[in-house]
């Protein structure tokens, strides 16, 4: 009877414990439960009502949480904020660094990138977009750590644009310019992607792959004498 009712008791608890967060995977750093729904409900209320519009007992009612229990774990709003973007900055970087490491041709290179970057914001559109459009409500230290971050992420893609230029790959005329606008894409894709949409996250990604590469990939002229032309490379 009382392994019964045990038995029971768990099964309730399992109806009615709410389903996984669509990004949690992306705090799967934080070995607490407890600590990863207060990020998972801080994000939440952030993407609905703004950081400056949210207020502690907002996310505390959402985490199902006192007052008292979110600050046992984060000291501020701010903390939260921090790691949330954290999150998202180290998590991008790390996929980009390591879609650079595979090798292959600089196209090769770009087109990982580029799938890379557009992808994880399609993926974790709610962490990029808040990381992305609530950067100016980040103190002025941690924004100066995400900025670092970000600063890497410019050097790869930069990186890899100026090795294709010098073989012949690519062509362009301003490379930190073409690095900010790929940059810009993905960043961009956080604001209008949601779940649901007719393509899904990896088809996204592909298709930007696509027109990126079909952008700057240098033509492949012949001379009078049908041989390859070489191809000018083109300044940062």
């Amino acid at each position: 009877m009382a392994a019964r009712k045990v038995a029971t008791a768990k099964a309730r608890q399992r109806v009615q414990e709410p389903p996984p967060h669509p990004e949690e995977s992306l705090f799967g750093a934080y070995e607490h439960a407890s600590m990863r729904r207060l990020l998972l409900a801080s994000l939440d209320t952030f993407a609905e009502l703004g950081y400056h519009g949210t207020a502690t007992r907002d996310i505390a009612r959402r985490a199902q949480v006192s007052p008292g229990g979110l600050y046992s774990h984060y000291a501020s709003k701010q903390a939260l904020l921090e790691r949330i973007s954290h999150a998202a900055h180290d998590g991008m970087l790390a996929r980009m660094q390591a879609a650079r490491a595979e090798g292959g041709t600089s196209r090769e290179c770009l087109g990982r990138i580029v799938r890379t970057h557009v992808g994880f914001h399609a993926k974790y559109n709610t962490t990029t977009r808040v990381a992305n459009y609530e950067f100016h409500s980040l103190t002025p230290e941690n924004r100066a750590e995400m900025r670092k971050l970000r600063q890497e992420m410019e050097r790869v893609v930069a990186e890899v644009l100026n090795e294709g230029a010098k073989a012949g790959e690519f062509l362009f005329a301003d490379g930190q310019l073409l690095t900010m606008f790929i940059l810009s894409l993905g960043i961009d894709v956080s604001r209008w992607f949601r779940p649901g949409h007719r393509l899904t996250p990896e088809e996204l990604a592909r298709q930007y792959e696509e027109l990126v590469l079909r952008a700057i990939s240098a033509p492949k002229a012949t001379s009078a004498n049908g041989q390859p032309k070489a191809n000018r490379g083109a300044s940062r």
